[in-house]
């Protein structure tokens, strides 16, 4: 049976992850002017489709949590999503965890 701490550390992270793909995928619609499987009439110069997904890592508090980052090919220059631009790659929460163990730790003398 999970304990009841990991059961609300895997909501947690399950919760982050649909939210954060979920913005993901919004952001490359919005980007597109299309949704996910739809066409748009364009020139052929101008056609930018996805091209799978990235796996990339964010570290919280409660561990790793793996995103999948859309691809896009035929753009002039590498797609790089705001939504991670704005999230960083570590929570806040985790900083502060770092910070007061190194703390703890540099008083201790260790």
């Amino acid at each position: 049976m999970i304990a009841r701490k990991d059961l609300l550390g895997l909501i947690l992270k399950k919760s982050l992850q649909k939210t954060v793909q979920e913005l993901l995928e919004k952001e490359i619609e919005k980007k597109l002017g299309r949704g996910y499987y739809e066409r748009k009439e364009e020139t052929e110069s101008d056609q930018i489709y996805r091209n799978g997904y990235e796996t990339r890592k964010i570290k919280t508090a409660e561990g790793k949590v793996n995103i999948e980052v859309p691809q896009l090919r035929n753009t002039p220059e590498p797609h790089r999503s705001d939504v991670l631009k704005l999230m960083g790659k570590r929570s806040a929460e985790l900083e502060r965890i770092v910070t007061e163990m190194y703390v703890r730790d540099y008083q201790r003398g260790i």
